[in-house]
């Protein structure tokens, strides 16, 4: 506007021969010339230039239809620059409770084309989470109102090339097959040329895979038992349980190399169990002082960031109570009960400020 008004003056002083306007102030002349020049240049065609070229060489640079997916492909590639902590802990959560859709053909009879989905599936009680981890990966935030689930859908072909950025050789069980499926897809629909990997037999201790699959498929519980007339026996128990199929259902490989490294790492004796109609599951169990002690140090360098890290938090209170003793006196009895009635399907009250961690892991 004021870019305008200049070139208004300017035009109306040269519309007629002698004095016009400015009252032959041939200085003030000499600005309103300079100044329309400066804002025109400056304010207009420089920022119109750089806007329009930019908007379309920046995403052809960068191999993205537009500047949608371009800002798309910058966080991706943000993403993909941090530690692999993000990346071994979502290798571990979506091992828990994830799936890959592979499509068997590139379009539907509509011509509409078809993508895989990368999906992880959570209750309903974990949307903070899902939100934050959206916001991370991108992805697409389903409720599932008739199973209590939401799930994180990511089927853009940036989002896809990113989650293989962050798994892609930190992954354990035998849904490593599923995922090699989707580098195949990719390589062969895209110009990437991702390597395959064997599962990651490194100690289970060293990433934090084990706190994405806790996140997922483990939990914390507080045992007290009680004698025939109710009173409270001094026998406390914090334990630490993590269940899982022997044998994937798709796959028909078992997850016996996977919890043997679980079971190795913490010190503890793998386990089996039957239920849910005879279906045979492998189990971790842990509830000694040294194990625990063990899980503790893991917990405190590679967190957990679900619901389920408020489990965590009260069970550890308990482990303190046992470990010092103090679960052996009246008051500490009582403080482990009140802790185990607030914990799991009990719990009425979650606090989600342990998510800020997750923004910088």
């Amino acid at each position: 506007m004021i870019g305008t008004a200049f070139s208004v003056l300017i035009r109306l002083e040269l519309a007629g021969p002698g004095l016009q306007f400015l009252a032959g102030d041939h200085q003030l002349f000499n600005v309103i010339i300079s100044a329309h020049a400066l804002i025109m240049i400056f304010f207009m065609v420089m920022p119109g230039l750089v806007g329009g070229f930019g908007n379309y060489f920046l995403p052809v640079q960068m191999g993205a239809p537009d500047w949608k997916y371009l800002f798309r492909k910058i966080r991706n590639i943000t993403t993909e620059n941090k530690s692999s902590n993000l990346g071994s802990y979502l290798a571990g959560l979506w091992e828990g409770d994830g799936h890959i859709w592979i499509p068997k053909n590139t379009h539907s009879p509509s011509g509409k084309k078809y993508n895989p989905h990368f999906v992880i599936t959570f209750d309903d009680k974990q949307y903070p989470f899902i939100f934050m981890l959206k916001s991370l990966i991108g992805g697409t935030i389903r409720h599932k109102k008739d199973n209590h689930a939401y799930t994180l859908s990511i089927t853009s072909i940036s989002g896809l090339i990113n989650i293989i950025n962050l798994l892609n050789g930190l992954l354990r069980t035998p849904k490593l097959n599923k995922f090699n499926q989707l580098i195949d897809w990719i390589n062969n629909n895209t110009n990437s040329n991702f390597i395959k990997h064997n599962p990651d037999l490194s100690d289970i201790r060293n990433n934090a895979w084990f706190s994405g699959f806790t996140d997922a498929d483990g939990s914390f519980d507080i045992r007290i038992s009680l004698i025939e007339t109710g009173a409270l026996k001094n026998r406390i128990a914090a334990r630490y349980r993590l269940e899982q199929r022997m044998i994937d259902p798709e796959t028909k490989e078992s997850y016996e190399s996977i919890f043997n490294l679980i079971s190795l790492g913490f010190g503890v004796n793998l386990s089996t169990t039957v239920h849910n109609e005879n279906i045979n599951y492998y189990l971790i169990s842990i509830s000694s002082n040294k194990s625990r002690l063990l899980l503790v140090d893991y917990f405190k360098k590679y967190p957990l960031f679900s619901s389920k890290y408020l489990n965590y938090i009260d069970w550890l209170a308990c482990h303190n109570f046992i470990i010092s003793g103090y679960h052996l006196t009246d008051l500490g009895r009582n403080k482990a009960l009140q802790l185990k009635e607030g914990m799991n399907s009990k719990r009425i009250y979650y606090n989600w400020d342990h998510l800020d961690l997750l923004n910088s892991y």
